[in-house]
């Protein structure tokens, strides 16, 4: 998207400051993958940048939705709301319950766990 090579150049950040890092990318792609199995760095390199851009997709969008109601904080809430309104609402549902259990948790001092979702 070119809006967000201006919009990098703006912010004062190069566009590979804006990736995740592979690390995490590959620690990520390694909980889906057998043990056995082998990850090209060109995969990495394609997840780290599909990723990046959703990322960068969601955030601006829920930016604007913050600065039509003249808030300059983005919150989970606002972030779903993102996602709802660029068709991404299947998951929102999975998301909010997340958000919900890790509310509950938080001020406990609990870890909430992923595996709770995996069901």
């Amino acid at each position: 998207m070119e809006n967000k090579g201006s919009s990098s150049r703006a912010s004062g950040a190069s566009p590979t400051e804006l990736f995740i890092s592979k690390a995490n990318m590959a620690r990520i792609i390694r909980r889906v993958v057998p043990p056995y199995g082998k990850i090209a760095d060109d995969s990495k390199k394609i997840v780290q940048n599909c990723v990046s851009e959703f990322i960068g997709l969601i955030t601006a969008e829920a930016n604007l939705l913050c600065q039509s109601e003249s808030r300059k904080t983005i919150t989970a809430d606002d972030i779903l709301r993102a996602m709802t309104k660029l068709g991404f609402d299947k998951y929102v549902n999975a998301l909010s319950l997340y958000i919900s259990c890790y509310r509950e948790a938080e001020p406990l001092g609990m870890v909430v766990s992923s595996d709770v979702y995996n069901s």
